[in-house]
């Protein structure tokens, strides 16, 4: 039964707050009832111990460009102080959300989104099978979080990649970060495949842009989705690089659309006009990442608190 749909009189759900309640309801001639409520319970549900909680996850879809997106999503979770306890991300997500797992500051995050370039993630000096090395990629990440393996990370994480062998789908989730992340964002076509634990890896993205059931393996109770994939019909297609990023967001939205059946809820930015080439609009993304997470923070707080009222019925 969910806290917000329930005939109980929901404040004996917090007896001992009773009195405290009463005197904040005084207010509620010139705000919603409700939110006064959520709000209510909101401060009083980040006091329970995290074993008590139910286990949030946040899954980082990927996109290129527009998966800066992510980095306001997650100022506005820093903000309003939404515990994060699984963190699941594919290409840009995987860049992103090793950052956030490895407790790096989100306005350090959204610095970072706002000024990246693509000579900070890729070397274009040509490789003698003609293709460009994501390298930097590795390099960037271990400069904000070291050598930093995954079980020093302060939230778990993991990342997806896929297997170019056997296009077999490989869950990241053990051994050092940065490159586990780097091979999970090396897109096919223009970049070499990365050898990682004698498998040829690269971009999740091609198998599971939006891999929240391996948020669900990692036994998350509530799963949020950022969701950043190009639509297809309005992407840019006039270079080779939004040629291939198009064939594989042409395969990962049919794939998403089984993955999005998962999510308790999808935050999307709305960025469709932003190719996944273009880091120079980084601010663009953050910004609007920042206004879907702040349009969607209420709902997921009732979210959240409804799956703690459920576990007590």
């Amino acid at each position: 039964m969910a806290l917000f749909t329930s005939k109980k009189p929901i404040v004996y759900f917090f007896l001992g707050f009773l009195l405290l309640f009463q005197a904040m309801t005084v207010v509620a001639a010139t705000m919603d009832e409700e939110e006064l409520l959520i709000d209510f319970l909101w401060q009083k549900y980040l006091l329970l111990p995290a074993a008590e909680r139910p286990k949030v996850a946040l899954v980082l879809g990927g996109g290129g460009a527009r998966g800066l997106a992510h980095a306001g999503v997650i100022q506005v979770f820093s903000e309003e102080h939404i515990p994060v306890d699984i963190i699941v991300g594919t290409s840009v997500g995987a860049l992103i959300g090793s950052l956030y797992a490895a407790d790096v500051p989100a306005d350090t995050i959204v610095d970072m989104a706002q000024n990246m370039t693509w000579n900070k993630l890729v070397s274009f000096k040509i490789s003698p099978v003609g293709l460009y090395s994501t390298k930097r990629i590795e390099e960037y990440v271990t400069k904000y979080i070291g050598n930093k393996r995954f079980d020093e990370l302060k939230i778990p994480f993991a990342c997806v990649a896929v297997d170019i062998r056997n296009g077999e789908k490989i869950i990241l989730k053990e051994g050092q970060v940065a490159p586990a992340v780097r091979a999970s964002a090396t897109m096919p076509g223009l970049f070499q495949p990365v050898e990682y634990r004698h498998r040829l890896l690269m971009d999740g993205g091609i198998i599971d842009n939006v891999p929240a059931d391996v948020a669900k393996l990692m036994g998350a109770d509530i799963i949020i989705v950022i969701d950043v994939t190009a639509q297809v019909g309005i992407a840019k297609t006039n270079n080779a690089l939004l040629i291939l990023s198009q064939v594989i967001y042409i395969r990962g939205n049919f794939l998403a659309e089984e993955q999005l059946k998962l999510a308790d809820l999808v935050i999307s930015p709305d960025i469709k006009n932003i190719t996944v080439s273009e880091l120079n609009r980084g601010a663009e993304c953050v910004d609007a990442g920042i206004i879907a997470a702040r349009a969607k923070a209420r709902q997921i707080k009732k979210v959240i608190l409804n799956k703690v009222w459920d576990k007590l019925q």
